[in-house]
């Protein structure tokens, strides 16, 4: 994984309020510890954590850009959409977040019944006390698959059990990007495209396919960023993220992904990172927005 020397800036971590392992005070000391100067805390399907976050952010002295993650379905592939600056007090967002959370709890049910038909012992409720109130994803029922001895980590959960090629796995019913672009617009927030390319260090995350004929056309729905800076990525993939984002005339974003998720090779914050100036540049695309 390349090094990036004084990371000031991850926008890109998750919290206990959906599949991280930290909470919000824990994972803004962690922030605090390691120098970061700008973050955005992003967790999947849920708002819920970012009044917090931002309390504690201000006391520390940290800039908090209000972040959330959204999945999408791109033929037949998940395909992520980051939100910075989304306000969480749009009762129609909130609306929409909530079906998608239902959708998880009913899907996440799903996969523990596939794995009890398996032969393993385990039971929801140990995904729901693990979850404890937070929007409840697979990396809950894959830490409960570690904690009882069937998985050495959670990537190895994810590989052998319940990725997309799993024999437990159960697919999500999702947005097209598109529809998540407008949603995230109609809320003021500014969609960025989530880890394009292929990561070692993350379960299942593979590559985009015909990534230079899809960004044009998610430019055209309302794209202004994608990360360039992501996790374990090569210096080669970075150059060519940046390259696509200047040539569309992107943000390039970025951070670590971090979810304390304790697996063998997992960048921490202040690993990773873009620039001070890609904050600048969104606060920029912001102020564009608020002006038409």
């Amino acid at each position: 994984m390349p090094l990036h020397t004084n990371v000031e800036v991850d926008l890109h971590l998750h919290t206990t309020h959906s599949d991280g392992r930290l909470s919000v005070s824990e994972m803004l000391a962690l922030c605090a510890e390691r120098g970061l100067k700008s973050i955005s805390i992003t967790d999947h399907d849920t708002t819920s954590g970012l009044a917090e976050s931002q309390g504690i952010a201000d006391s520390l002295g940290i800039e908090m850009i209000p972040g959330i993650e959204l999945g999408t379905n791109l033929n037949g592939a998940e395909l992520h959409i980051l939100g910075y600056f989304v306000d969480g007090s749009e009762m129609s967002l909130q609306s929409k977040l909530e079906e998608f959370r239902r959708d998880r709890f009913t899907r996440g049910a799903r996969i523990v019944e596939k794995l009890v038909d398996m032969g393993l012992k385990i039971e929801w409720g140990m995904v729901l006390r693990l979850a404890d109130g937070g929007s409840v994803g697979r990396p809950h029922i894959a830490q409960v698959l570690v904690d009882n001895g069937y998985a050495d980590n959670p990537k190895d959960a994810f590989d052998r059990l319940i990725g997309s090629n799993g024999p437990a796995f159960v697919p999500r019913n999702l947005m097209t990007p598109a529809e998540a672009i407008s949603l995230l617009t109609d809320n003021g927030a500014l969609p960025v495209l989530a880890h394009p390319l292929a990561s070692q260090s993350k379960s299942g995350r593979k590559g985009i396919d015909n990534l230079g004929v899809l960004i044009p056309e998610l430019c055209k729905a309302g794209l202004v960023g994608v990360e360039v800076y992501y996790a374990d990525y090569t210096e080669k993939q970075i150059a060519r993220l940046a390259a696509l984002a200047e040539k569309h005339f992107l943000v390039p974003c970025g951070g670590s992904d971090y979810h304390a998720a304790g697996n063998p090779i997992e960048p921490e914050p202040g690993e990773v990172g873009p620039p001070m100036q890609t904050v600048d540049m969104l606060k920029q695309r912001k102020a564009m927005q608020n002006d038409i």
